[in-house]
């Protein structure tokens, strides 16, 4: 009898081998279900950070730019200009020709569109800012513009960067 009771000991019931099985599915259903919202979610990061990096590439260009029109040395305030240097982005040579800018797709300083990353559209906003002062350091509310750039990314998140530019000119 000893031997006979030994030999029931070693082995797993059915029902223990089920059991187990069924733990194990649910714990394989649950890592998998993790795995694909990481994944799904990792392509965010890397959209953001593409956008961040354009809207830094056109406030860059925008900063290079002269404040007042080399053409007439005037602001052009809240106005959208409308001479010839709006035709072509290359052709810009003041922060005021980028007033109202809407590229449907990425473009490079030469007004080329740049087709890994057209998908990707781009606002932007020149206005005066009366509320800035910058403790006195400006003379008029028309030494201060407030340039604001939006980039919406391919799933629709928009990015929006914000600076000051004072007429240091």
């Amino acid at each position: 009898m000893n031997s006979i009771s030994r030999l029931k000991q070693k082995g797993v019931t059915l029902i223990e081998l089920v059991i187990s099985m069924v733990v194990l599915s649910i714990m394989m259903v649950a890592m998998f279900e993790a795995m694909g919202t990481i994944s799904r979610s990792s392509a965010d990061p890397m959209l953001k950070a593409q956008s961040l990096s354009i809207a830094q590439s056109y406030m860059e260009e925008i900063q290079s730019k002269s404040f007042l029109d080399p053409t007439t040395g005037n602001w052009c305030g809240v106005s959208v200009p409308t001479d010839s240097s709006r035709s072509s982005r290359d052709r810009f040579d003041d922060i005021c020709d980028y007033q109202s800018l809407g590229d449907n797709t990425v473009r490079d300083l030469n007004n080329n569109a740049l087709a890994s990353l057209a998908n990707y559209q781009v606002t932007v906003a020149v206005t005066n800012d009366a509320t800035v002062n910058l403790e006195g350091l400006l003379g008029t509310a028309e030494d201060a513009a407030l340039i604001t750039i939006t980039v919406s990314s391919p799933d629709n998140q928009n990015i929006q960067l914000s600076m000051y530019r004072a007429n240091n000119e």
